[in-house]
């Protein structure tokens, strides 16, 4: 992944227009020679106002040191671990098609058993764009499921306005809902200021 900037504790580049992925340094607060590291996918779709691990996994699943008598182990050890567990699975997602192909792969509740709206919401609309209606249509009664069971958030409020939307437009207009997630991507590269790494790709 030669192309990654840096960017507000994580090194990311664009797969596509549509999608980001990278690595983000989360710096233990009990310890400053500490840190964990995740590599994740974002879906932009969805107008994110930060950059979360639904679609991520922590790598190797360890804390890494980085003291004066570890950094020159600890940093060929994460060139290793980044070459041979992130980057093949990180080079997957490229766009709302591989999204849905390999979602599972890092996040396996990303299908229609499961519960958190943060991993059905990206899928759903995947599906939408990508002209699936009858796939979206499930997705999207899934995500109607799992709101109605729950306590009911503001930001589960917000996540549900927005399904209904994208559920009006899939059987009245694919070209407003194509509109509708084009202009929630551009909220999610301003949200996270993703033009500070570089021009935004547009094919």
């Amino acid at each position: 992944m030669p192309n990654t900037k840096y960017l507000s504790g994580a090194m990311i580049e664009f797969a596509s227009p549509w999608l980001i992925r990278g690595l983000s340094f989360d710096t233990s607060g009990f310890d400053r020679n500490a840190t964990y590291i995740w590599y994740f996918v974002l879906p932009l779709w969805i107008p994110y106002a930060f950059i979360g691990f639904t679609f991520g996994d922590r790598l190797l699943d360890r804390r890494w040191m980085f003291d004066e008598s570890s950094f020159d182990k600890s940093c060929r050890d994460l060139q290793d671990a980044v070459r041979d567990e992130a980057v093949p699975i990180l080079t997957k997602f490229s766009d709302p098609s591989s999204f849905v192909q390999h979602a599972a792969m890092i996040n396996p509740s990303a299908d229609l058993s499961g519960s958190h709206l943060l991993s059905l919401e990206p899928m759903a609309y995947a599906h939408a764009w990508l002209g699936h209606r009858q796939d979206a249509i499930n997705w999207l009664q899934k995500m109607e499921n799992v709101y109605a069971a729950s306590h009911k958030s503001e930001y589960g409020g917000l996540v549900m306005a927005r399904s209904r939307s994208i559920r009006e437009l899939i059987d009245v207009d694919q070209s407003a809902l194509a509109v509708q997630l084009s202009q929630w991507r551009q909220d999610a590269i301003n949200n996270l200021k993703l033009a500070k790494i570089g021009p935004i790709p547009t094919t």
